[in-house]
């Protein structure tokens, strides 16, 4: 989940081909660059970069 603010904004979903994140409308905006940061994380456990994909609910 995508918390922000101290509140559920979202969640991830991480495939073989992307980190999607799907934001929740009524949260309003999420600074991409923290869910960045976060993408990147399973990345440096893995070894194998994902392209960050953000779309709203």
């Amino acid at each position: 989940m995508v918390v922000h603010e101290g509140r559920v904004a979202g969640v991830w979903e991480f495939t073989e081909e992307s980190v999607a994140v799907t934001l929740f409308a009524e949260r309003g905006e999420v600074p991409r660059a923290g869910l960045e940061a976060e993408a990147a994380h399973p990345a440096r456990r893995t070894g194998r970069e994902r392209p960050l994909m953000v779309r709203t609910s």
